[in-house]
C-alpha cells in the first residue's frame, strides 16, 4: 500500500491518518487520489473504513477547507466530515496546533483524581498522599503533556 500513495500516512492498530499539504488544486487532487487509493486497499483486504469515523482536519487558518470524499463499496460517497479538532493516540490536536483544551483536559482529570483522593481517605499521611499521586494523577500528567507546568501546579497545591 504504501508505494502508492503519494503523501505521509500514519498506521497505528485500527487507525488510518493521512497527511498532506493543500494549498494548491494539484496537492488537493493528490490528497484525493490518496484517500481513493486506502479505500480501494481497504475493499481489497475487506477492511472498510467507516464514513462516520472519518474526519478532515485542516491545519492553518488561512486553509481553503476542501471537502475530500471517501468511496463506499455499497452505497454513494461519502464526503469527510471537516473538524476543528481531533484526539491522536489520547493527545487533542485543533486546527491552529494549540493544546489549551488539551492541556485544561488533562487538568480537569488531575483534580478530579485528587478530589476522589480526598473523598476517599479520612485520614492521609504524605507518604501516603505521595503514594497515591504517584500511582493515581502523576500517570495523567506523564501521559497528557508532561511540561504542563499548570497540571504540575494542580499537584503541588493540593
Amino acid at each position: 500500500m504504501a508505494n502508492h500513495i503519494n503523501n505521509f500516512t500514519s498506521l497505528f492498530a485500527d487507525d488510518a491518518k493521512l497527511y498532506g499539504k493543500s494549498s494548491t488544486q494539484a496537492e488537493r487532487c493528490s490528497i484525493q487520489d490518496d484517500l481513493n487509493t486506502l479505500q480501494q486497499w481497504s475493499n481489497t483486504w475487506r477492511l472498510s473504513f467507516n464514513p462516520t469515523k472519518c474526519t478532515a482536519l485542516h491545519l492553518d487558518k488561512n486553509n481553503l477547507q476542501h471537502n475530500y470524499v471517501i468511496l463506499s463499496p455499497s452505497g454513494p460517497p461519502s464526503t469527510l466530515e471537516n473538524t476543528k479538532s481531533e484526539k491522536d493516540l489520547g493527545v487533542l490536536i485543533n486546527s491552529e496546533l494549540t493544546f489549551d483544551k488539551h492541556i485544561s483536559t488533562a487538568v480537569k482529570k488531575a483534580k478530579t483524581k485528587l478530589a476522589m483522593i480526598r473523598r476517599t481517605f479520612t485520614f492521609m499521611d504524605k507518604k501516603m498522599l505521595a503514594q497515591l499521586c504517584s500511582s493515581l494523577v502523576r500517570p495523567i500528567r506523564e501521559y497528557s503533556y508532561s511540561e504542563s507546568s499548570q497540571l504540575g501546579q494542580v499537584v503541588h497545591n493540593y
